[in-house]
């Protein structure tokens, strides 16, 4: 049976604007705040760690081969190595694998026995953001201390990304993400053709696609312990970075002291197939959020029949984006049609800070008014010292997990009962995804990791109110199995808010910390404080303001002329509490809903729209806006 996408009445988009969908299709971007918390009592002092250096697993100290963050020194504060693990661990005199590791040594004279170990998203990214984030300054210092107050901290490349030998990253598909960053259409290489040519690049190589599995990376987070000589690990991770914690309380929960996992990603759901679902529950939230907000309603009434009306303007005649590349600094028209632009909106609702600016964003949209969105993208095609997606592993783990034509007919049928904008722009990639994995070499190698997790271990469950890729309902599927979970949601949360870089990140952090320091029993009261304040862009960043009756009908063609610049903002700055936004890598105006300053956004951009990466690839823009103001 023949799978088809959904189809609107606009021409098919161009290819510069497929292009840029592509180069939007990952995970977006998080920004950051100067909020130091408190740090979680130790649990107990113990002796350092003895690595096991022969046999499988065993550690090999070395150099490191991350870009360490600003504070930290290697062999002072950080020691690095590889620890070396059976390929595949029913077969532990066979092949192996090699995973840098990196350790950070806990702040406390006395600290705990066990370690903290991060665990990233993706599937496919490298603990290359984890490293970056552990900065020991005035400025961002927040997780750093947290983390590490009590307990040394564990990063490491999952294997297939990063450092890792064998490394799966697509040599092809980072040319598309070059080429895609320069704003090129490139139509000789469509993502399922570059996929298929990256499968053959990487079989010629010998890579056995079946080792790399959820199952096999679970028992690598356990091998790191063993090697390093830990008798347990508090887990934390994020997006897929969850279902990995999953699957480690599921085969490894008595090596486990505490697990906090956030942007849940159960392995029972098939969130590959379900972006639409997950996109439309995000939009529909937030805009019944800024109707019974009074102040929100009346400066932007109407907000999805604004969005749906941009839409079917767009898609029947792009708008003339012209964006600044960063690299050459030459201005770059791509066409923007309907698609592209729910794309947009759909990584956006990645970061927590930026949702309090989107009904202004959407409302300047229908009048195709995009001077904040060509403000605000050259700061995301900037690249600082990040590794690319390893596709070859995303798709390894994907595809292990039965993407069935079941599951995807499935998924089709629920996407009847979405939003078709929605529809249209993000089903066709889960189509996409299915087309992919029915020739990847790992297809259905790791059934093991498509039932719920059934476990005892003391978890934490945080789920950001907009996630648009792993929905709050996401959250409370995985506790059904949980004995011992407390499953939250932060309210104006977008993905992956655990990071202490703005209000929401900062709130899930503290849950993390406290579920740290009392296994099983998180102090979630931070939520309560959690309001979002919507607020209209500032002047530097979005021009002139939009009118206040923005819905334009389907019909309405693009009019690049901004509206007038009224008096005065519709809507006020927000108070010192909650989430009041903050604008990635461009001065800000007002009270930004944090206590300590501006903040960056993306750095890294990924291409496949599913990933569920940390949301925290909004370093290198974050670290420029601090050298620039906050110094």
């Amino acid at each position: 049976m023949t799978v088809s996408a959904p189809s609107h009445p606009a021409d098919h988009p161009s290819f510069a604007g497929r292009a840029i969908r592509l180069l939007l299709f990952g995970s977006f971007l998080w920004t950051l705040c100067f909020t130091a918390l408190p740090a979680a009592p130790a649990t107990a002092a113990a002796a350092a760690p003895t690595p096991i250096t022969t046999g499988v697993p065993r550690f090999e100290a070395g150099p490191c081969v991350y870009t360490l963050a600003e504070g930290q020194t290697e062999g002072k504060t950080v020691s690095c190595g590889t620890v070396v693990v059976a390929a595949k661990h029913n077969n532990p005199t066979g092949p192996t694998i090699r995973i840098p590791v990196a350790v950070y040594k806990a702040i406390s004279a006395t600290p705990a026995a066990e370690a903290t170990i991060l665990l990233t998203g993706g599937p496919g990214q490298s603990g290359q953001i984890f490293n970056t984030v552990m900065e020991n300054s005035a400025q961002a210092s927040a997780f750093y201390k947290g983390t590490a107050a009590n307990n040394d901290v564990i990063v490491f490349d999952q294997r297939g990304t990063g450092k890792s030998e064998p490394s799966l990253v697509c040599a092809e598909m980072s040319g598309m993400i070059t080429k895609s960053l320069y704003l090129q259409a490139f139509a000789d290489s469509p993502f399922v053709t570059a996929m298929a040519r990256c499968r053959d690049d990487l079989a010629k190589k010998g890579v056995d696609f079946s080792a790399y599995t959820t199952t096999e990376n679970a028992a690598d987070v356990n091998d790191i312990r063993i090697a390093l000589g830990y008798p347990a690990l508090n887990v934390v991770g994020g997006s897929y970075g969850s279902a990995l914690g999953l699957a480690v309380i599921r085969d490894y929960s008595k090596y486990v002291r505490s697990n906090s996992i956030v942007s849940i990603a159960p392995l029972q759901s098939a969130w590959f197939f379900e972006p639409p679902q997950s996109f439309h529950h995000s939009l529909t939230a937030f805009f019944a959020d800024c109707a019974s907000k009074a102040d929100c309603n009346a400066a932007y009434p109407n907000l999805q029949a604004a969005y749906q009306g941009t839409v079917a303007t767009l898609n029947k005649a792009p708008y003339p984006l012209k964006v600044k590349d960063p690299a050459s600094g030459q201005i770059v028209t791509v066409p923007l049609d309907g698609d592209t632009y729910t794309n947009l909106l759909f990584q956006f609702f990645y970061a927590s800070s930026i949702i309090p600016f989107m009904p202004d964003m959407i409302t300047r949209s229908a009048q195709m008014n995009f001077v904040w969105l060509e403000n605000i993208l050259p700061q995301f095609l900037e690249s600082e010292n990040e590794d690319p997606i390893a596709m070859g592993m995303h798709f390894s783990i994907v595809c292990s997990a039965d993407p069935s034509k079941a599951r995807l007919d499935a998924a089709i049928e629920a996407d009847k009962s979405v939003l078709p904008e929605v529809r249209a722009a993000l089903e066709p990639q889960s189509i996409d995804y299915y087309t992919i994995c029915q020739s990847w070499p790992s297809l259905n190698a790791d059934m093991k990791s498509t039932t719920a997790v059934v476990s005892d271990a003391p978890t934490v469950l945080i789920n950001g109110q907009f996630d648009p890729i792993t929905p709050p309902n996401y959250g409370a599927l995985a506790k059904e199995t949980l004995s011992n979970a407390v499953n939250v949601t932060l309210p104006g949360g977008g993905h992956s808010a655990i990071l202490p870089f703005d209000p929401v990140g900062t709130c899930g952090f503290a849950i993390t910390i406290t579920n740290i320091a009392n296994p099983g029993k998180p102090d979630t009261s931070c939520t309560s404080a959690l309001v979002t304040t919507y607020r209209a862009l500032p002047p530097a960043i979005g021009g002139p303001a939009p009118s206040p009756t923005p819905s334009p009908s389907p019909s309405a063609s693009p009019v690049p002329t901004p509206s007038p610049m009224p008096s005065s903002s519709p809507i006020p700055s927000p108070p010192p509490t909650g989430n009041g936004g903050v604008l990635p890598g461009l001065p800000n105006t007002g009270d930004g809903g944090s206590t300590g300053g501006n903040s960056g956004g993306s750095a890294n951009w990924l291409i496949v729209l599913p990933f569920l990466a940390l949301a925290a690839i909004g370093v290198a823009p974050a670290r420029r806006l601090i050298r620039r103001y906050a110094r």
